[in-house]
């Protein structure tokens, strides 16, 4: 009877806390990846990625869609034609009188109103202003997506698609 007294746990309670640790640890694993996962929501036409943010801003629509695509299908009139990407600011202007958007040019610094392409830098593709909300502008940049900025960047120059119409989502 001596030996049962010194024996202070039986075998199964060692067991049952091992398979609480591996557990433990099971949830901890899955429960981590499954909060740093960035799921895709698959809709009637594209996947929409999860926000992320991006220096100061955020990236609220991100996609990989060249700017080209993204003015034909935001504002063009209904043609399927497939633009090759203009080089150069004339080159955009050509692209935009095609799509039938009525390129104005805008004054430098001017206060943005109307869906624009702005050029920060002479070579580079131009971003797209969509909208301002009264807190962000939004902007389409090439290759990343919809963001969001709290002030339009400087500009060298650009032109305001008069034609140009924000459709209701």
């Amino acid at each position: 009877m001596s030996e049962m007294a010194s024996h202070s746990e039986p075998r199964w309670v060692s067991i049952l806390l091992i398979l609480c640790v591996v557990w433990a640890g099971g949830l901890a694993y899955f429960g981590y990846h499954q909060l740093r996962d960035t799921p895709v929501v698959h809709g009637l036409f594209r996947g929409y990625a999860p926000p992320y943010e991006r220096d100061g801003s955020w990236v609220i629509d991100p996609r990989k869609t060249r700017l080209v695509d993204e003015l034909r299908a935001r504002y063009g009139r209904g043609n399927e034609w497939q633009p090759p990407a203009p080089e150069g600011i004339d080159g955009w202007r050509a692209l935009a009188d095609t799509l039938q958007l009525d390129p104005v040019p805008l004054v430098q610094g001017a206060p943005l109103s109307a869906p624009s392409l702005i050029f920060t830098t002479p070579n580079a593709a131009p971003l797209l202003f969509i909208l301002h909300d009264g807190e962000h502008y939004l902007f389409f940049e090439d290759g990343v997506g919809v963001i969001t900025l709290p002030e339009p960047p400087t500009y060298q120059s650009g032109y305001r698609l008069d034609a140009a119409e924000n459709r209701a989502w």
